[in-house]
């Protein structure tokens, strides 16, 4: 099924679906079936050649529904979700919303508003209101692969054990419940393992909607860029990647890895391990801090306990700042 110029609403039925959307701001509903949706693929009338539409910026809605779905974004800002099933989500070109499970309804014209502010203490919050999109987010528990491409990305795996490559731009990126592999890629991104996050959504059943983190281990690479890496409620491998980089393990058995340049180190609750950094130590943050570019291969076990670390005659009462390198047993 092939799209026109104008902004088209397509369902395709049960069983498996070829749908190119063509030009225009369009709506795209794979339903039941292993069905192949592309956003801005089109057909030239004279030659009958299919070919991607590069130009067409317009974005559109994608549903893949049911079913283990392939889902191309192409050009433009593009709104999708992946639905039930295990899907392949191709972001592209584009500032992309892309949800790996859930479906996405309703008529007419759809807007999507998206803010990020950062607090003074380092942290930040994400706001996004979609305006004529009734949401059903509840996911299937199945793994998605995602590849963001392109664009300042916000994306998020929902449930399953899900991969996600940002790519290029500055993304934010959550792994929602499952063992999910987060992988930055080029820009100064945001890569959450398993917080919590509350999307507004205003439209025909506009609600506010809390994903709960399980207690299930995260691999995040933060990749090229000055990221802040969290992982959530599990045992994770947290890797900083080049730039400056915050990392914060929270709870569980982690290791967190600085990278090559000034990297900040959380280590949070738990028995984690910190590698690759001379450290700034914090009685009450238990903060670690790379301080200089230098080679340094150190790995130290932490304990964090109720926010605050345990008396020692070593440390006194202000932060003190130890730089250390070499090879240490």
């Amino acid at each position: 099924m092939v799209g026109s110029v104008d902004a088209d609403s397509i369902y395709a039925g049960d069983g498996v679906d070829w749908i190119e959307a063509g030009l225009g701001r369009d709506r795209v509903m794979g339903r039941a079936g292993n069905d192949f949706l592309f956003a801005s693929v089109w057909r030239d009338p004279a030659t009958g050649a299919a070919a991607p539409a590069a130009d067409d910026a317009a974005g559109d809605l994608l549903d893949g529904g049911a079913g283990d779905d392939l889902i191309v974004g192409e050009a433009g800002a593009d709104l999708v979700f992946g639905g039930s099933g295990s899907d392949v989500i191709h972001g592209d070109a584009g500032d992309d919303l892309i949800f790996g499970d859930g479906t996405g309804g309703g008529n007419g014209d759809w807007s999507v508003t998206r803010d990020v502010t950062l607090n003074p203490d380092g942290s930040w919050n994400f706001t996004s209101t979609l305006t004529g999109v009734a949401m059903d987010i509840d996911g299937d528990g199945d793994a998605d692969v995602i590849l963001a491409g392109a664009g300042a990305d916000f994306v998020h795996g929902m449930e399953g054990n899900d991969f996600i490559d940002g790519g290029e731009g500055n993304d934010a990126l959550w792994g929602g419940n499952g063992a999910d592999t987060l992988l930055g890629g080029d820009g100064d991104d945001h890569l959450m393992g398993g917080h919590t996050m509350i999307l507004n959504a205003d439209g025909t059943q506009g609600y506010t909607t809390v994903i709960d983190p399980e207690d299930v281990g995260d691999l995040i690479d933060g990749g090229a860029g000055d990221d802040r890496i969290y992982g959530n409620a599990g045992d994770d491998t947290l890797v900083g990647g080049s730039g400056d980089d915050v990392i914060q393990g929270n709870d569980g058995n982690d290791s967190l890895r600085g990278g090559t340049d000034n990297d900040e180190l959380i280590a949070g609750e738990g028995d984690d391990v910190l590698s690759g950094y001379t450290h700034q130590l914090r009685p009450q943050r238990s903060q670690h801090r790379r301080r200089q570019r230098m080679p340094v291969l150190r790995h130290e076990r932490h304990r964090r306990n109720k926010n605050r670390l345990p008396p020692s005659p070593r440390l006194p009462a202000q932060p003190a700042i130890a730089t250390r390198a070499g090879v240490h047993a």
